[in-house]
């Protein structure tokens, strides 16, 4: 491994079901162009903090997560729950 490659992190298997699945992947189609964003206006993140019904925190949490590849694993982007 060269100082360029990230190194691999094991979590695990991932299992959810399809509507945590499709969850999963609307909000990935939203914060990814979000995330291309040298500067995310309130804007943005109030529409998207409505839109899943998460605080506006946590939508700055999932920008961070995908900008530095976190989020890539699918399970970061599904929105905290009582019971998860």
């Amino acid at each position: 491994m060269t100082d360029e490659e990230p190194p691999i992190v094991e979590r695990g298997l991932l299992a959810m079901s399809d509507a945590e699945w499709d969850e999963a992947v609307r909000q990935a189609a939203v914060i990814a162009p979000l995330a291309a964003l040298d500067v995310v206006g309130q804007g943005a993140v109030n529409d998207a903090a409505a839109l899943f019904d998460v605080s506006r925190r946590q939508v700055y949490v999932l920008i961070d997560r995908f900008r530095r590849g976190t989020a890539r694993d699918i399970e970061a982007l599904l929105a905290q729950r009582p019971d998860g």
